[in-house]
């Protein structure tokens, strides 16, 4: 039977412009008939098309159709029908013929098969959408406004690899290298000291040395009236010198201060005050006698205490040693007793022993530059050089040149020997001490040739330590004798 789904069909296929033979054509394998086809046809012909200057009206009928009651139609109720889809083709589309992609659409004849072409419609439509939509968003949509947005360029972070620190090489001999500091001249009682040894004259400095080269000597005094001139004559002297005594320190270094100082004029004046002592207590003034003795023992441990070479380390053992030896002699003739707790007499024999084992690092460390500087001459040393040490660098440079020569290994010899004898100061007074672990004199003196030198390993480092290395035993000795007078007291 006709139905507006047959109707709608038809009509959009003659408003393309498709011919009525092919639209019936296409219909009969759907299952409508001839007679259905033409009544469809008969019907759409009866429909006026509206004016064209006038938009299309819709009007809402309600059409009835009977149910069919068998496989064929009888007749067919006439019913008047208003344009259901009125709409001219302003845009003058092309007539479209049928595809096998129209045939899909088209309607059923029975209510049985409704469903399945109701069905393949609805998938139809999907894909229809899926399809549109797709040539809007990328085929027909149209230009976006693309807002560029000017960001601020990152220079990405250079990757620096992760290196790990290096570690600096701990060179074996730190524990030897010191540095020689200057004292603040304000601090200094050196150069008040020398002047004032500079005003005893020189027949007096000899007086002085004929009885107290060697100590308070009790078998080698003085008369007392030759005595008691001298120090009339070199009072001025003696109240410089107690002027200066008040200073912190004493520091004359003969090495670091070539010429500023000497230590000739320091041991006249420990003379000058034995011989102070002795006339003080010749008139009975035993406790003034007492307190020059003890002063004389601090000007030697002041010298001790900045001492950085050899020679004022012994100058100060030396002064301290005459101050012990008054005190133990007048200790018995005081009216009250004299003692020095044994805490104190052990630290002043560590003091003792501490600054020998500075002085043997000074030594050492003099000695590392030495040798730096004869390897590389622009390693120039800490301590001040005279043009005679220059020019005997410059002479073992040229030895070696030609000869073998290695400094880490030199420098060894000397390292391992003053740790010998540091470590013979904590010895026991009196013990055997420790020597030096090397001794090239064999080797050194062997090699007469210049083939025979270049055959030694090492030959000029050897000759090196032969010649400036010595053994100080009887440093230890002299130091032990302080120590002896100290426990005594």
């Amino acid at each position: 039977m006709v139905t507006n789904e047959l109707l709608k069909f038809i009509r959009e296929q003659l408003y393309v412009g498709v011919p009525e033979d092919q639209i019936a054509e296409a219909l009969k394998p759907g299952g409508w008939s001839d007679l259905d086809l033409e009544e469809a046809f008969q019907v759409l012909k009866t429909i006026q098309a509206p004016p064209v200057s006038t938009p299309p009206k819709f009007e809402h009928h309600t059409v009835a159709v009977a149910e069919p009651v068998s496989a064929s139609v009888e007749t067919v109720e006439e019913i008047p029908l208003t344009p259901i889809v009125g709409v001219i083709n302003p845009i003058e589309i092309k007539p479209e013929p049928l595809s096998a992609f129209r045939f899909q659409t088209m309607p059923t004849s029975s209510p049985g098969k409704k469903w399945p072409i109701i069905l393949a419609i609805a998938i139809l439509l999907l894909l229809l959408v899926g399809v549109g939509t797709w040539f809007f968003v990328y085929k027909y949509r149209k230009a976006e406004v693309v807002v560029v947005v000017n960001k601020p360029v990152l220079t990405p972070k250079k990757v620096v690899p992760v290196v790990p620190p290096v570690v600096p090489e701990v060179p074996f001999d730190v524990d030897l290298i010191v540095k020689w500091e200057k004292i603040p001249d304000e601090q200094n009682m050196a150069s008040s000291t020398m002047l004032a040894g500079k005003m005893i004259s020189k027949s007096d400095i000899d007086f002085l040395k004929k009885y107290f080269e060697k100590g308070y000597d009790v078998k080698n005094l003085p008369d007392v009236a030759a005595a008691n001139a001298v120090v009339v004559r070199n009072l001025k002297v003696l109240q410089a010198f107690s002027a200066a005594s008040t200073t912190s320190s004493y520091q004359c270094s003969f090495v670091m201060t070539l010429g500023s100082c000497t230590g000739s004029y320091l041991r006249v004046s420990g003379r000058l005050l034995l011989l102070r002592s002795y006339i003080l207590e010749r008139a009975g003034k035993v406790p003034e006698a007492l307190s020059v003795a003890e002063g004389l023992v601090d000007l030697g441990r002041k010298v001790t205490a900045q001492a950085d070479d050899v020679l004022p380390l012994l100058i100060g053992w030396i002064l301290q040693k005459d101050g012990y030896q008054r005190i133990s002699l007048l200790k018995p003739k005081l009216s009250t007793s004299f003692q020095i707790s044994p805490d104190e007499k052990t630290g002043r024999i560590n003091t003792l022993r501490d600054e020998n084992k500075a002085v043997f690092k000074f030594l050492y460390t003099r000695e590392a530059e030495g040798l730096e500087y004869l390897a590389d001459k622009t390693k120039v040393p800490s301590f001040p050089q005279t043009k005679e040490d220059v020019a005997t660098a410059d002479e073992y440079r040229k030895s070696i040149l030609l000869g073998s020569f290695n400094l880490k290994e030199t420098k060894k010899y000397f390292y391992d020997s003053y740790k010998t004898e540091i470590t013979n100061i904590d010895a026991a007074c009196g013990s055997t001490l420790a020597k030096s672990p090397y001794d090239f004199s064999g080797e050194v003196k062997t090699a007469t040739t210049m083939s025979n030198q270049s055959s030694v390993e090492n030959y000029i480092g050897k000759i090196l330590y032969d010649m400036t290395f010595f053994h100080f035993g009887n440093l230890n000795v002299k130091r032990c004798e302080v120590e002896d007078l100290i426990n005594k007291l």
